[in-house]
C-alpha cells in the first residue's frame, strides 16, 4: 500500500476515533439504544412488525459502531506500518 493510502487510512481512523470518543456521540447512542429497548419492551404481543423494525434499527446502530471501530483500528495499523516503513528506509539493514 502506498504512503498516501496509508496516510488516508490514518486520517480516517483518527476521525473515527474522534467520533467514537466524543461524549455527545456516546450519550446519543446510549439514549437511542435505550429508547429502542423501551419501545421493544412495550410492544404488544401481536406487534411483530414493530418489534422487527426496532430490531433492524438496533442492528443499524451496531453496524455504524462496527464500521467506525474498523476504521479506527485500520488507522492504527496504518500508522504502525508507516512507522515501520520509515524506520526501514532510514536503517535498511535492521
Amino acid at each position: 500500500m502506498s504512503d498516501r493510502k496509508l496516510e488516508k487510512k490514518v486520517v480516517a481512523g483518527n476521525d473515527a476515533a474522534q467520533v467514537l470518543n466524543n461524549p455527545q456521540y456516546q450519550l446519543a447512542l446510549i439514549a437511542v439504544k435505550g429508547d429502542l429497548m423501551l419501545r421493544f419492551e412495550n410492544t404488544a404481543w401481536e406487534a411483530t412488525d414493530e418489534r422487527e423494525e426496532i430490531y433492524r434499527e438496533l442492528k443499524a446502530l451496531s453496524s455504524i459502531e462496527k464500521k467506525l471501530l474498523k476504521s479506527m483500528k485500520g488507522g492504527q495499523v496504518a500508522a504502525k506500518n508507516i512507522e515501520f516503513f520509515s524506520k526501514n528506509r532510514e536503517n535498511p539493514g535492521l
